[in-house]
């Protein structure tokens, strides 16, 4: 990452009204020139010229319009995972969905009277991490979520994403989706209208809230499946340590580890990122790895698979931000 001391304020940063119009909405939770290595799963990415907790609809509302007024980037963030900010960080302001966002309203087999005999709808905030959704739903007595414990993301970037596990998706369990636009209109897009495939989910609007549909079920019966994909999970996968998940999809008919272990990468560095000796599909920062790392070693495994196999990886990543000092060393040496 780039020294702090050498970041120099944007023309967003050095604009007095905009910054005093952000602190009347959000008060001390606006933050400048934040490192994005806070709060991403891979602890890598320069600085956010704006972050901001957003804690209700109301003040989302707020933000937009002052989005708009003033012709700002915005950038949503959910967990962080799945994620590689570049060292040269984020311009405009970026948001984070929590407070309101962080809402789960579940009945569950033992909360009041059914809806029906076989399933729930429950309704979950944007900002609600899969992990923690999965445990509530199954102490409530409710089937569907358990191959999500070991997803790290947030339920508003797995409807983008069409996060998927175990053979099942989340995109199979959504009634609903209820979403702003950049305009701050409110809208409920229904599951049918959405098509949802392979990494492939909802892309329009601003999640703010999903329906559910799962099934009843016995929560020891839940939580010990939970258990057993998840440990299934952590056997195949380098879940602790600093990685953003699966760097690249698999393509149709193969799967993107395999091919990167064939082409003989596994291990591989630069700098301190590394291709994980686990999964071959996953990106470690070991250290103090850069994005210009990074994307160093993700040119290098495309060029080498690319050679082995004849296929094209495609990343499953977000790449976001602008490129630091770091990135234009590193691409003077490729």
């Amino acid at each position: 990452m780039e020294d702090p001391k050498s970041w120099v304020p944007t023309k967003w940063v050095r604009n007095p009204r905009l910054v005093e119009r952000l602190r009347a909405i959000v008060g001390l939770r606006l933050k400048i020139n934040e490192p994005m290595s806070r709060h991403t799963s891979f602890k890598i990415g320069g600085p956010a010229d704006f972050f901001v907790e957003i804690e209700s609809e109301a003040e989302l509302k707020d933000v937009l319009e002052l989005i708009r007024d003033h012709n700002l980037p915005g950038f949503i963030l959910g967990g962080g995972t799945n994620l590689l900010v570049r060292d040269g960080g984020i311009r405009g302001l970026t948001l984070r969905p929590t407070g309101f966002f962080n809402k789960i309203d579940i009945r569950g087999r033992d909360k009041g009277e059914r809806r029906n005999e076989k399933s729930e709808i429950i309704k979950v905030g944007a900002g609600v991490s899969l992990p923690r959704l999965s445990r509530e739903a199954a102490t409530a007595g409710l089937s569907g979520l358990e191959f999500t414990a070991g997803i790290p993301g947030r339920i508003g970037g797995a409807v983008k994403l069409n996060a998927s596990a175990f053979g099942k998706s989340i995109g199979e369990l959504i009634k609903w989706v209820r979403v702003a636009s950049p305009a701050g209109e409110e809208k409920l897009i229904l599951a049918e209208d959405i098509n949802f495939t392979y990494r492939h989910g909802l892309k329009e609007g601003i999640v703010l809230e999903v329906g559910l549909e799962l099934s009843y079920g016995e929560p020891s019966k839940i939580k010990r499946q939970m258990h057993e994909l998840l440990a299934r999970k952590k056997a195949a996968q380098p879940l602790s340590g600093r990685n953003a998940g699966c760097i690249f999809l698999n393509p149709p008919g193969n799967y993107a580890g395999a091919l990167i272990e064939k082409a003989g990468l596994k291990g591989s560095c630069v700098g301190q990122a590394k291709v994980s000796d686990k999964h071959a599909n996953f990106i470690q920062n070991i250290g103090k790895a850069t994005a210009a790392d990074v994307l160093k070693l993700i040119k290098i495994i495309k060029s080498r698979v690319k050679d082995y196999s004849g296929i094209d990886l495609d990343l499953e990543i977000t790449v976001v931000g602008e490129e630091g000092l770091g990135d234009q060393r590193q691409e003077a040496v490729i």
